[in-house]
């Protein structure tokens, strides 16, 4: 539901930048194949729903990836929604069009907050052209990653 609504600081109760300690009390301690160290890795959350990934690098939170329907940003972006409709709700000045490093034809649609506070945040819709395939969310360097944790 909407309790799982991703913005551009997290998603329900998780934050970007969390600890896995941090994220251990806000979840109730369901950290599903949390990695260790510094690498990068990606964990489920018990609590979330299906279709969300988080990648978790040096330790902490730092994006959610969503590959599935029905889990819309705080504006209404969701998988399946044409561009036309996420550049409505994401005004001109704030999306930011970036070629597809592999799909043809498709496009990162990239947004961008005005706040100089939020400089270090991004939401970033891949398409195939037409729709919104998946999208991600979370702290850069780790948002902009194209291949996962790769």
């Amino acid at each position: 539901g909407t309790a799982w609504t991703v913005t551009l600081h997290g998603a329900g109760p998780v934050r970007y930048g969390m600890t896995l300690a941090e994220l251990g009390r806000a979840m109730g301690d369901s950290l599903v194949g949390a990695p260790a160290g510094p690498e990068c890795g990606y964990l489920a959350l018990d609590e979330a729903p299906a279709g969300m990934m988080w990648m978790i690098e040096g330790g902490r939170l730092v994006r959610v990836d969503v590959d599935s329907a029905g889990l819309p940003t705080a504006r209404g972006a969701a998988v399946g929604m044409t561009e036309a409709e996420v550049h409505r709700l994401y005004g001109g000045n704030e999306l930011e069009v970036q070629p597809h490093k592999y799909v043809d034809g498709g496009r990162y649609l990239v947004y961008l907050s005005p706040e100089r506070a939020d400089s270090g945040l991004r939401i970033v819709f891949e398409t195939d052209g037409e729709r919104v395939t998946r999208f991600r969310a979370g702290i850069l360097p780790a948002v902009a990653y194209v291949e996962g944790c790769s």
